[in-house]
């Protein structure tokens, strides 16, 4: 028997083998947990987001997949025993209102400022910027991501560079270096003449992060194009295979870190997706500790934008992989889970953040000049503002970001403007949440995994005390 506890930060590998039961100490009794008939471990799950650990059997690293023969059998048992004080029930005692009332919740906006990250859209393969000119305008992104390949031959996702630098919307160009690269670099360094790059996210596509021979070939062909533009290394993928592959800022001389988050990698529920915000702080922690410096997250999506983990099987780091659309993406969840994770990011002290795509199946829009999506109007209400403020919830159910701007009637940014502060609610639950922001004083009913964004014109905020 060892004595344990799960790790704060997130372990990239299983924090524990060999496993054959569980004994954990609570209030009210001991919870056990036994496993029988094969070797179990405990892989940490928030290297995917996921805010969980998962005890499984077989054994990773075994081969696999397992072959069995006709008449083979196995046997497996999983049994759970708590024990609880007699005086404690087992079971609350049930309603019998037929018309629950509404959950009361409180939000208190408070006059301490919070850094809000910069926030950026990704441009998916079959964008097109020149048509979605009206739809940039309104979100108005601190960058405008473009994925590029350069590998053998021409460059892939050039066009889309192309037409994406001519919006006036600075770029965050993601290049993914292949092997023998020089060719697609030349052309590549073309293309960015008279651009407005914003940074550079450099790739290995040969690797799970970032190396020292893509970022050097990166610089070799582009440093008099580009000069010293911020830098991000790091991983496409998820935070498994940068927390797996660790690498330091000062090892690359680069700005900031980088990794990509989705929820569904393992459950799709739509209560699972939710709880993923709340591995998000520890996710951050981690890769600070190792990269010793900023940390960026993006693209952010609901589903992996492409597997990975499939043996065998090309990875296309410019295309739009089978089974990466989510039904829900056009839908009011979308923008919940945005806002909550929004929420989770500037509270761990995300650098930036890149979300989901311009249009179509994975966009903020369906299609150009089609219908926007309710995660379009949480994306403009950040990118519309000016800074962030401080602000508390009493109700774990809720997540909340204050916005703070001064604009002028057409949007843009003045002194002269009055105050205006937006705030983001995210019901997390499947409750009825009754919402009261304060001390602006007004009331918000959030329906089951819903959102609102509510514009205070002239609302005043609270000594951060006031919240008890």
């Amino acid at each position: 028997m060892t004595e344990s506890r799960f790790p704060a930060d997130v372990v990239p590998h299983q924090p524990f083998v060999g496993v054959a039961g569980f004994v954990e100490h609570t209030p009210h009794g001991d919870v056990t947990i036994r496993f029988r008939g094969d070797t179990f471990e405990t892989e940490d799950q928030r290297n995917w987001s996921d805010a969980s650990f998962k005890t499984y059997s077989r054994p990773l690293a075994l081969p696999f997949p397992v072959r069995w023969q006709a008449g083979d059998e196995t046997a497996q048992a999983v049994r759970l025993t708590a024990a609880a004080p007699a005086a404690v029930s087992p079971w609350p005692a049930r309603s019998t209102s037929t018309q629950p009332s509404p959950a009361t919740a409180t939000v208190v906006v408070h006059d301490v400022p919070a850094r809000l990250p910069h926030v950026g859209v990704t441009v998916g393969p079959e964008d097109n910027p020149a048509l979605l000119r009206a739809e940039i305008a309104a979100l108005r992104p601190h960058h405008l991501r473009v994925d590029v390949h350069a590998g053998p031959g021409a460059l892939r996702g050039g066009e889309v560079l192309t037409a994406a630098g001519r919006p006036g919307i600075p770029l965050q160009v993601a290049v993914h270096v292949d092997t023998d690269p020089a060719r697609a670099l030349g052309d590549l360094r073309q293309r960015l003449a008279g651009v407005d790059v914003a940074s550079v996210a450099v790739f290995d596509a040969t690797a799970p992060s970032t190396t020292t021979r893509a970022i050097d070939v990166v610089r070799g062909a582009l440093s008099t194009t580009l000069g010293a533009v911020s830098t991000l290394v790091g991983t496409d993928d998820n935070f498994a295979e940068l927390n797996r592959n660790r690498l330091s800022l000062d090892e690359f001389e680069a700005s900031a870190a980088v990794f990509s988050l989705n929820p569904g990698v393992h459950d799709i529920r739509s209560a699972a997706v939710l709880e993923t915000v709340e591995a998000v702080p520890a996710m951050l922690a981690t890769a600070r500790s190792f990269v010793g410096g900023p940390v960026a997250v993006g693209p952010v999506s609901l589903r992996p934008r492409r597997s990975i983990y499939r043996t065998g099987v090309a990875i296309d780091r410019t295309g739009r992989d089978d089974g990466s659309v989510d039904d829900r993406q056009h839908a009011a969840f979308a923008a919940t889970w945005l806002i909550a994770m929004l929420a989770s990011l500037i509270d761990a002290g995300a650098e930036e953040v890149t979300v989901f795509e311009l249009s179509g199946p994975r966009g903020l829009v369906d299609r150009p000049g089609g219908c926007r999506s309710p995660a379009f109007e949480v994306v403009r209400a950040v990118t519309a503002a000016t800074g962030a403020l401080t602000c508390k919830t009493d109700d774990a159910r809720l997540a909340v970001v204050a916005l703070t701007s001064r604009r002028d009637r057409d949007g843009r940014s003045t002194t002269t403007a009055p105050p205006t502060t937006t705030v983001l609610l995210a019901n997390r639950s499947t409750d009825t949440v009754d919402v009261r922001i304060e001390p602006a004083g007004v009331g918000v009913i959030l329906q089951p995994h819903g959102y609102a964004v509510s514009d205070l014109q002239d609302a005043p905020s609270a000594p951060l005390e006031e919240l008890s």
